[in-house]
Order: C-alpha cells, then sequence, then structure tokens
C-alpha cells in the first residue's frame, strides 16, 4: 500500500503564560492632581453648605478614560494615564467685581502715592495723567515746589480749585476732560504761563482768564466756545493761541495786538458766508448812547454830585477798537478782514465801534490795519510769513 503523504504544517508558537500586571507607581504629576481634585472636592462640599451656589457653578466635573488630556488655566498637564475613577476640576475661578466706591479709592490710592513719591524725591512736577480721577488728592505738601501739573484724561466735572494755593504753578493741563466752566477767580493764578484745556465742554471764557500776566501758551482747542472776548488783548506774553476745532465766526480784533507767533483756528465757522450774521448790528440803547455824551462831553467837571446809579453806569465801559474812547454796552460791530497773517490766507476780525459816527469812519477807511490799530507802539514782527 502506498503511503500517504504529510501534510505541511508550520509549527505553532509556543505558549506563554500570562504576564503579571504589576500596578504602576504613579508620578508626581498624578499625585499632585489628585491633591488638587481632592481640595475642590473639598471646595464644593463647603460653598454648598453656605448655598453659594454662583461659584460651584462655574466648576464642572468631567470623567475621563485611561488616557486623556487635561487642561487648567494656569498650566496644561501632558498626557498622562488616569484611572476610571479619576477626575478633574475645570473651571473659570473667582472674578472680582469692583464697585464704582471701590474704584474711586483705587484710583485716589495711586494718586496719593504719586504725589507722595513726588514729596520724598523732591520732584516739582506730578502726572496724573488717565488716573480717571472724579476729584483731585490733597496738594498740600507741593504748594511750595510745585510747578508742574498735569491732569490729563480725567473725570473732572469742574475746575479744580484747589490748584489755586500752589504758589509756584507754571504748566497747567487738563485736557481731555467734561468741564463745563473756567471759573473766574483763575486769575489767581499769577505765575501760570503754560494752560492747555482742550477738549472739554468750555462754552465761554471768563474775563479772569485775560488777567494773567505771564501767560505766553493757552490752548482752548474743541470746546463748544462761540465768542472770544476782546479783553484777551490784555495778555501782552501771548505767544501761543490754539483755538482750534470751535464754533467761531469772527476773532476779536484785540488779538491783532498780541505779539502771537502761532494761530490755530482751523475746524471753524469762519467761512465769509457767515460773516454778515455775526455783524448784525441793533440800535443801541438809549442809556449807553447818553453815558457815551455824558462821558465824551466832560459833563463830569460839571456836575459835582451824581448819584451812584449813574455813577455806576459811567464807570462800566470798554474800549473803542478805533478811537479807544469809552464804549457803553457792545456798540456798533464791523468786520474788517486781513490777508496772509498768521499762515492763514484770509481772517475775519471783528471790531466794536463806540458810535455811529466812529462806525462810519472805521468803514471808510482804507489804510492797511496794521496803520489803524498799532497806534501804541506795537509792531507787525509776526504778520507776513
Amino acid at each position: 500500500m502506498l503511503e500517504q503523504p504529510k501534510l505541511l504544517r508550520r509549527p505553532l508558537p509556543p505558549k506563554l503564560l500570562p504576564e503579571l500586571r504589576i500596578p504602576r507607581k504613579k508620578t508626581q504629576k498624578e499625585i499632585a492632581l489628585a491633591e488638587k481634585m481632592k481640595k475642590a472636592s473639598l471646595l464644593e462640599h463647603t460653598l454648598e453648605d453656605e448655598g453659594n451656589a454662583s461659584v460651584t457653578d462655574s466648576l464642572t466635573f468631567h470623567a475621563h478614560e485611561k488616557r486623556g488630556r487635561m487642561f487648567s488655566e494656569e498650566m496644561v498637564v501632558e498626557p498622562c494615564a488616569l484611572d476610571d475613577d479619576d477626575v478633574y476640576v475645570q473651571g473659570i475661578g473667582y472674578k472680582t467685581i469692583l464697585t464704582k466706591q471701590d474704584e474711586e479709592e483705587e484710583l485716589m490710592d495711586r494718586a496719593k502715592n504719586a504725589v507722595f513719591y513726588c514729596l520724598m524725591h523732591q520732584k516739582t512736577g506730578l502726572s496724573l495723567k488717565a488716573y480717571f480721577l472724579f476729584h483731585l488728592p490733597d496738594l498740600t505738601p507741593l504748594v511750595n515746589t510745585l510747578v508742574y501739573l498735569n491732569l490729563s484724561f480725567s473725570n473732572l466735572q469742574f475746575f479744580p480749585r484747589e490748584v489755586y494755593n500752589l504758589q509756584k504753578l507754571q504748566v497747567l493741563k487738563v485736557r481731555n476732560n467734561p468741564i463745563k466752566e473756567i471759573p473766574d477767580d483763575i486769575h489767581k493764578l499769577r505765575t501760570l504761563r503754560k494752560f492747555i484745556i482742550s477738549f472739554n465742554l468750555l462754552s465761554v471764557l471768563p474775563t479772569g482768564l485775560f488777567s494773567l500776566p505771564y501767560l505766553w501758551y493757552l490752548d482752548v482747542a474743541y470746546n463748544d466756545i462761540s465768542v472770544i472776548p476782546s479783553e484777551i488783548k490784555n495778555l501782552r506774553a501771548l505767544e501761543y493761541l490754539d483755538v482750534e476745532g470751535n464754533q467761531l465766526c469772527v476773532l476779536p480784533g484785540g488779538v491783532l495786538k498780541l505779539p502771537l507767533k502761532s494761530l490755530r483756528v482751523e475746524n471753524n465757522f469762519m467761512h465769509p458766508f457767515l460773516w454778515n450774521e455775526s455783524c448784525q448790528n441793533q440800535p443801541q440803547r438809549l442809556t449807553d448812547l447818553a453815558a457815551f455824551s455824558f462821558s465824551k462831553n466832560n459833563l463830569g467837571q460839571r456836575y459835582k454830585e451824581i448819584p451812584k446809579d449813574i455813577q455806576n453806569i459811567l464807570c462800566n465801559f470798554t474800549l473803542c477798537d478805533y478811537c479807544n474812547g469809552p464804549l457803553y454796552g457792545q456798540g456798533l460791530h464791523c468786520i474788517r478782514t486781513q490777508r496772509s497773517i498768521f499762515r492763514s490766507h484770509r481772517l475775519p476780525f471783528l471790531f466794536n465801534a463806540c458810535s455811529s459816527s466812529c462806525y462810519r469812519s472805521f468803514m471808510s477807511q482804507t489804510a492797511a490795519m496794521s496803520q489803524i490799530f498799532y497806534r501804541d507802539g506795537f509792531e507787525l514782527q509776526h504778520r507776513n510769513w
């Protein structure tokens, strides 16, 4: 009999005994994670007992598989093997919301620290720019030393009268504040040389501002000023004037008597179409005409006894821009333009005449403005640039 061929079979691999799974030791990161989880669990139970549900709602517990990734606000943990029972805490943490009063107190503390630093290092300048203060800190320690003060970008709704006590203040900046009015007693700042109050809510300028003898830099840009008083001519040291971004139609004639080296008037309403509205004249009051006639004819020498109410009327006058005589009331307005002045092609200037005769003489003049308004010795050293 023939033998059957043997089947070729691949030998089976030897059977290996199953390895015993030895529990892996936890790393330091896993141990620290477990401790954080226990603290978070205790914190959760504590907050639940206190009834603070707003914070516990922000904590979210997630169960992960054996190999997962954990994220946290402060650190990122690399993937590691976690047990099925392991959990981690993920949340936004605590958020501290300050009240308005707390914010004001915090800002005031910063300002007080700045004052103390200025005093300790014997500085002559103090900058509280962008401190958003509603009122100033105590500046009494700096009364005799402070020369420079910057209060820009704050929330000052009223002009800070505390600065009146600064005896040597020369530079004052209060830009970008909701200040609506400058008090008339600003003339107390006798040493002030540079004053910046742009980007506020001013509508008028007080006459006390024009009594500062050393003021050479004035910036009132981007306010709501529609008229500049003629008393600005009293600022005999003024060299820089910025009235940009207001509602001005004309400039007062007194500006021509200032030793200005720079004048900024952009973004105003100085178009020729608006000049007629600015120089519309109303009939003069009889009281003003009578007072003008009384002064012109020197009747005060004839009448020795004059009632006090009439004396008050006679003493309340300004000067005529043409004849330099007494001007009672508003007078009569007239506009004259000046070419090639202060780097501008054509600027309108408003003048006030004391009487109709003075007004007619002024309008009939064909001479240059310098010959009319510079009889007191002022020279046009900066007019033709």
